[in-house]
This record gives C-alpha cells, structure tokens and sequence, in this order.
C-alpha cells in the first residue's frame, strides 16, 4: 500500500509517496506524529479531509514560513486541498523534472494566498497567468538542447518546445528528445528521416510505455537498411501496440512509382481499380461537402460584419505599440486597396478570438479573416469557428507578433482545388494576374491598423523554409533575405525594398512534390 508522507520541519511541509511496512503500521492514519512524519492511506484522507487538515495544522510550527513541498505533480494535484486553507503565504514546491501539465497549472491558479511557484518548467503562457497575480515562478530546468536538434526542428523558444506536436529524431539527438519530452507535453508523430540499425530501440527505450507514432521515412540512402532490419522492426511494432504505439513506414514517390505495381496480380489490379474508383467517388463527394462547408462559413462571417466599426476603435490593450508604418510616394492616391474589406473586426474578435486580422488579394477568392494559434498545426484542419475540416483556415505563423510586426509576416493556407482558402493563390502566378495594376496592392488588416502592401516577389520553389524567417540579426542579414527572395520571382516588379520595410509572405503548398508558391509584397502603408 503506498501512504501519504506528511514531514515536518521548521520551515516546510513535505508531501511525498512511502511505501507501507510493517514497523509502521501503528502509525498509519493514526494521526500521531513518527519521527516528525504523518503517515495516511489516500482512502483515509479522503474520508476523513478535515481531521488530516487539523491535525497539519495542530503540528505547524508558529514561525513556519509557508513552503510546502510535493515529491511530484501526482501527489500535488491528490492532496493540495488539504493545506490550501492555510492563512498564510503560500510558495509552493513541485520537485518533478517534467514541465507542469495543464491539469496542474489550474490547480495552482485556484491556490489561496499564492506567493510563488517552483518547478522544473512551465510555457510563458502559464508564467503570465501568475505574474500579473504578483506570484514569483522559479524554473529548475537549466539544461541545453544541441544546435543540431534545434536547427533540425525549427524550434525557436520554449514554448515552441511545450507545444510542439512532431519532432524529427536522429542517432545523434537521442539525448536532446529524451530532454524534449520533458518539456513537451503535446507530442503525437515521431519522424525519423535518417534510419541506422539500432535507432527504433534506442528510441522505445526512451518512450517506455508512452505512446506514440514512429514515422520511418524510406529513401535512397536507408532502403537496404530498411529491408534489412523490416523483421526486427514489425517486431518492435508490435510490441510497442501494446502500449498504444505504433511504427510506420513512409515510402517516397519513387519507391512506390517503381515498387507498387510489381507486387500486384491481375486480380489484384482488378480489385485495387474497383477500390480506386469507389475511393475516388467519396473523395469527390468529401471535396465537395469540405468546400461547401468553406463557402457556407465564409459566408456567414460576411453575414456577421454588419456593423460600420473602424479598426482603429478595436485597439488591442497588451501594452505594446502598434509599428511604425512607412509611407511609399510612388503609391497612386487613387488606389483604394480597402474597397470591399470589412473593417468590423471586433465581432470577428467576438467569433473567434484567435483573429489576428483580414487579408484580402485582389481578383482572387481570397478575401478572409486571419487566425493564429500557438502553433503551426491547429488550423491546418480547423475552420474560423474550430470545427475539424480538411480544408483548414488561413492563419499567422504562430512565431509572428500581429500587434508589434516583425520584419517579415507569413500567413499560410491550403492550396484547395475548388480556389478557397489559398487555392486561388494560383492565380497570382500568371502574367494576366501580376501585369494587372489592380492587383499590384493587397490588403492585410490587424486589429489595430489598416494597412496596404506592394507586391514585389511571385514564385514556385520546391520545399524550404529560407523564405518565412520571420526575423533577422541585422540590416545585413534581412537585406540578403530580399536579395533571395526577389531573385525568385518570376516577374521583375521593381519595387525597392530597404531596411526599414516590412515583408508580407503569403505561403501554400504546390503541385505533388511538397512545393511552396508564395508571394512576397512590402507595407507601403
């Protein structure tokens, strides 16, 4: 039977887990004190919550300073109600070397006369519930991640790290993930790019009986491993099922190009046609009803914009100012890049208050309210209104500030057939679209600022993230990145970009071969 430990000294409480023995057993649940200890079942302090609590109390001693210890968040969230009464301030003790789960996080909101908070790590959105109560929060995490596993994930803060839902892994960043997983608490996919023999043990080591999907990517450079090493690996599979976990392969266009058919009887196509065909039917009628239902809430969203406010009476109250926006002579006056563009965005606050803004392209279906969420992830299958759909909703990169802009502000979308969402991004890539002059300015609101950008970049490139930093070291340093990003284009707009601008990325998918096709503009004002 495992007791609760309740130790006494003259300036903290200890609550830990002991394990029950024989030489204790007169003193459990007695409510006398053994070697300064209190010893009870957990079905005993359940029944019996108010004695437990008298009977602290009666042992505290007069000068005692208020610091209550707990060996675990477990043992915490079991019995922080036993001293939450206490008419004292309280700092609060977590020895776990795991971050705080959300489930803790709010127990310790509800603590009365909270003075500070001391665990191994917390995201700053957590840390600021408590800093504007005036409790102090104490980290124990001080380890480091290597260069290789932050650069490999595009991990750019700690809360990046809690939040994260995939993570890359190699032989070589073993330590690092073993690390990660104390931080995170939201991981679902596991991708390992660069198999070696060895490396699915190693990590099922780590994971123990926490589950997980293991991504194996096939290429050119692992396929002899792989077979190699494919008994021992279904194996591993099906041990790790049993803990919920799952490994899988993922093969590239090529294998399966040069692999699927060969492993096919006639009877087998015939078969595998049929499936195709009923495959492709429901994937017809899934399209269309996901498109429906875009159409049906972008609607509703314009329905709902039926006032006349202006955005500058929906200023956001977080303290920081709004950037200072430069101005462009060249910009004909007569351009109105605000025709159309609803300027209510307090109801779109209201409707969802993940709205960041409105962007707007002309000439294209793209005409929406811009969301963010603390990831990348979220609205990749989450409409306006949070609802799961595959068609996603056009959102901010989460690194992004919508308030105080960073250089460079990137807005994603899916590329969708039917032209919703980003699939009318498409259109921006033909010369009747980028030779038009109406087109040559777009519209991207935040809630505090009307604003306008010029086009200046319209391209296609195969897969790479160089294109959506979103800051930058230096003048140098940004000015190389225009460099880059000009010199892709597939039209030269002669627009001048300097240090002082700011950069505007719209970004989606292109063609099957996991393309990007973006347009760059400048804030002109």
């Amino acid at each position: 039977m495992e007791l609760l430990k309740i130790s006494f000294s003259t300036d903290a409480l200890f609550f830990s887990y002991e394990k029950s023995t024989k030489n204790l057993s007169n003193f459990i649940n007695s409510n006398n004190l053994y070697n300064n200890e209190l010893l009870y079942s957990f079905s005993y302090v359940l029944k019996n919550k108010d004695k437990v609590k008298q009977t602290i109390n009666k042992h505290v001693k007069y000068d005692f300073d208020g610091n209550f210890v707990y060996d675990n968040e477990i043992t915490f969230n079991k019995y922080i109600d036993l001293i939450n009464d206490f008419n004292c301030s309280k700092n609060i003790v977590i020895k776990s070397s795991e971050s705080l789960t959300y489930q803790t996080y709010k127990k310790l909101l509800k603590v009365k006369y909270l003075s500070s908070i001391t665990c191994y790590f917390m995201p700053e959105n957590f840390v600021h519930s408590f800093t504007v109560k005036n409790v102090n929060v104490y980290f124990s995490f001080k380890e480091k991640f290597s260069k290789l596993f932050v650069e490999l994930n595009n991990l750019k803060d700690m809360k990046n790290i809690y939040y994260k839902r995939n993570i890359e892994v190699t032989v070589d960043t073993l330590k690092d993930f073993e690390l990660f997983l104390k931080i995170n608490k939201h991981l679902k996919l596991i991708h390992i790019y660069e198999y070696e023999s060895g490396i699915v043990e190693k990590l099922l080591d780590i994971l123990g009986s926490n589950s997980y999907i293991i991504l194996i990517h096939q290429n050119e450079n692992n396929l002899d491993l792989l077979n190699n090493d494919i008994k021992k690996l279904k194996e591993l599979n099906k041990k790790y099922k049993k803990f919920k976990g799952e490994i899988k392969f993922v093969f590239s266009d090529d294998f399966v190009k040069n692999n699927l058919f060969k492993q096919l009887t006639y009877s087998n196509l015939k078969v595998c046609s049929a499936i195709i065909l009923y495959l492709a039917f429901v994937l017809l009628i899934s399209n269309s009803y996901n498109d429906y239902v875009t159409w049906f809430n972008s609607n509703s969203i314009m329905n709902s914009l039926s006032t006349n406010e202006t955005i500058s009476e929906i200023i956001v109250d977080n303290g920081e100012e709004s950037p200072v926006l430069p101005s462009d002579e060249e910009v004909e006056e007569d351009i109105n890049p605000y025709a159309n563009i609803p300027t209510n965005l307090k109801t779109l606050v209201e409707m969802n208050d993940d709205t960041v803004g409105w962007l707007s392209v002309n000439n294209t279906k793209i005409n929406y309210p811009v969301t963010q969420s603390d990831d990348n992830d979220y609205y990749l299958n989450r409409d306006f209104y949070g609802n799961r759909t595959a068609n996603g909703w056009i959102f901010m990169d989460y690194r992004n500030n919508p308030t105080n802009l960073n250089k460079n502000t990137v807005i994603y979308g899916h590329a969708l057939l039917s032209g919703y969402m980003f699939g009318d991004l498409r259109q921006t890539i033909k010369s009747s679209w980028y030779k038009n002059d109406e087109n040559m300015f777009i519209t991207f609101n935040t809630l505090g600022v009307e604003m306008k950008w010029q086009v200046f970049s319209i391209y296609k490139t195969p897969y790479t993230t160089d294109y959506i930093k979103v800051d930058f070291f230096d003048d140098e340093d940004f000015l190389e990145f225009v460099d880059l990003i000009k010199s892709r284009s597939v039209y030269n707009f002669g627009v001048k970009v300097d240090e002082d601008d700011f950069v505007l990325t719209l970004s989606t998918c292109s063609g099957n071969d996991n393309g990007r096709l973006v347009l760059h503009a400048k804030l002109v004002q």
